[in-house]
């Protein structure tokens, strides 16, 4: 399966949901926006230079066995790349420049 660049978080959360809707059982429940953020796994400084910092976290969905259709445990991974521009005089962010996400494209 290959990864999907650019999306919004909303097209990333939409991939989520088609995935878990064809891997969960029908008694599981789909996490939120909120509960997605939560499963933060990481982050990592990509560059830095010359004020600006690139990063990358990445998010890890688990669907628990019990809610898996195999029984097994199965992740979503969403990443986030941030490109951050840093004030003059110090390494406080300064500004968040648009935001992309990847996400696995899922065709059910």
């Amino acid at each position: 399966m290959g990864v999907q660049k650019g999306y919004s978080f909303c097209k990333a959360y939409e991939s989520y949901l088609a995935w878990f809707h064809d891997k969960a059982t029908d008694t599981a429940k789909p996490k939120d926006e909120e509960e997605i953020l939560g499963c933060q796994l990481c982050n990592e400084d990509v560059f830095e230079g010359e004020g600006f910092l690139l990063s990358r976290v990445f998010f890890v969905v688990p669907l628990l066995p019990s809610e898996s259709r195999n029984g097994r445990l199965e992740v979503f991974v969403i990443t986030e790349l941030n490109l951050m521009k840093k004030a003059e005089d110090s390494d406080e962010i300064e500004d968040v420049i648009p935001v992309e996400y990847t996400a696995p494209p899922f065709q059910a």
